[in-house]
């Protein structure tokens, strides 16, 4: 085990291969419904079904591929060799939005969504991220380090964001109206580049200096039902999981949501690339002050700040009347998800060197797989409720302008439902006082003396 600082250039890299899987989730996440409802024509209720029915598979899926990533053992690393399956994710991703001629009726353009989001997202964006949190606290053990690191990460998945954002709507439009199927195509095979890019980026440029084993001195492997005992009374774990799950449901009905509060409420689909844009730019600006914020003041302090910045936001959308009231929404929420997404998964090396340091063994790929579980699971119940938001209040494709009541209910249940998951998630973040800067200082130091001494049950 080595104890050599990593660079730059390798945060970086890093942070790059947090554009592969978030610019596909963004995308789908803001797009993938409109262009089910309004270029295929598929019914709202069917197709929000089918989204939360993968999700919640995907959910699953996160254990599983991360218990597989664990057992890997290559001359790339254990973790980093998952990167390349970027590849394969462009290219489907590009399947998923090219409406292939053959599919005419109904059923088809259901079952060809069923199957491409299946491997889509289950499989293939399973396949990067869960390894890609894990790979972290292979990377280094210089908490510095470690933050760096995990600011990269949200620096690369606001920059993802903030790409589609500024290039998806601009060009869809550029090839017709946003309902005809040509300008999708070239938007998903500019999305499916960068994707592909970003990957050999990542893979290219990190490296994994500490290797971690889950075998006994025998050579026996670690069951998972001994690793999931070991996090059984793991509280700031849990109050951890519980922050993510309830911030991930906010993020996603917001989301999911905005898109069409901003065509039919506001009237404009051209201010939707506009004001995502500023969103997200505003989270990039956030997450490098993060690089300086994240050594000044304490992590559960930033979400208490980041939490706030959301809620006020979400209470001024209730009575946004234009462009200017959305891009206030916009920047305000901006900001809190800065703020609130880098600081919470940030806190997850904390959370592993916590478990370390009370059970003797280094979890790190388990505890990132049910963090991304507890983000998907979050993600399924707020995609579920946002498609019966769009059921309550009679939304219909069919409808260029909708009715009065659809947009009053658009209006109230966007901000409401972000509320209160947000307000959970504030009040998890008020007892997280386990994982301090200093306690977790000290949590290292007894580790490595333990190390020192061979008092340990897995082998670094």
């Amino acid at each position: 085990m080595t104890g050599d600082r990593a660079t730059l250039h390798e945060k970086l890299s890093f942070g790059a291969g947090a554009v592969v899987y978030c610019m596909e989730m963004t995308l789908v996440l803001t797009y993938l419904m409109p262009f089910c409802t309004d270029v295929l024509h598929i019914d709202v209720a069917v197709i929000w079904i089918v989204m939360a029915a993968v999700k919640i598979l995907d959910a699953v899926s996160d254990i599983v591929i991360t218990n597989i990533a664990d057992r890997t053992r290559t001359r790339w690393g254990k973790y980093r060799i998952w990167i390349l399956n970027g590849i394969p994710l462009a290219l489907v991703l590009f399947l998923m939005f090219s409406d292939p001629g053959f599919l005419q009726v109904d059923r088809a353009k259901i079952l060809w969504i069923c199957v491409i989001y299946t491997i889509l997202v289950p499989i293939l964006e399973t396949s990067v991220s869960c390894p890609y949190m894990a790979m972290v606290v292979t990377m280094s053990k210089d908490p510095k380090d470690r933050l760096d690191f995990s600011n990269a990460r949200a620096l690369g998945e606001a920059g993802a964001q903030l790409i589609v954002s500024l290039a998806v709507m601009p060009l869809i439009l550029l090839f017709g109206d946003y309902r005809e199927i040509t300008g999708w195509r070239v938007m998903a095979a500019v999305i499916g580049g960068i994707i592909i890019l970003c990957t050999l980026i990542c893979f290219s440029g990190t490296k994994e200096r500490i290797q971690v084993s889950y075998e006994r001195a025998g050579g026996k492997q670690i069951t998972f039902r001994e690793k999931c005992r070991s996090l059984k009374h793991n509280r700031p774990f849990w109050k951890l999981i519980g922050i993510i799950l309830f911030f991930m449901a906010h993020f996603y009905i917001s989301s999911a949501l905005f898109t069409y509060f901003c065509i039919y409420n506001l009237g404009h689909e051209e201010w939707v690339s506009p004001l995502l844009s500023m969103g997200f730019a505003m989270q990039i600006a956030v997450t490098v002050l993060l690089f300086y914020l994240g050594r000044r003041y304490e992590k559960h302090t930033l979400l208490l700040v980041g939490g706030g910045c959301i809620v006020a936001a979400n209470l001024f959308l209730l009575t946004a009347e234009s462009f200017g009231g959305a891009a206030v929404y916009q920047l305000l929420l901006g900001a809190g998800n800065g703020l609130f997404n880098g600081v919470a998964f940030a806190m997850l090396p904390d959370v592993t060197d916590y478990t370390e340091w009370k059970t003797g063994i280094s979890l790190s790929g388990i505890i990132s797989a049910i963090a991304t579980f507890a983000m998907k699971m979050g993600g399924a119940a707020s995609t579920l409720l946002a498609s019966q938001v769009l059921v309550w209040a009679g939304y219909s494709d069919q409808l260029t302008v909708q009715s009065d009541f659809t947009l009053q209910m658009l209006r109230v249940y966007l901000p409401v439902f972000s509320i209160i998951f947000m307000t959970a998630a504030i009040i998890l973040s008020f007892r997280m006082k386990e994982v301090s800067r200093k306690a977790v200082e000290g949590y290292r130091e007894d580790i490595d003396s333990r190390e020192i001494s061979g008092k340990y049950v897995t082998e670094q």
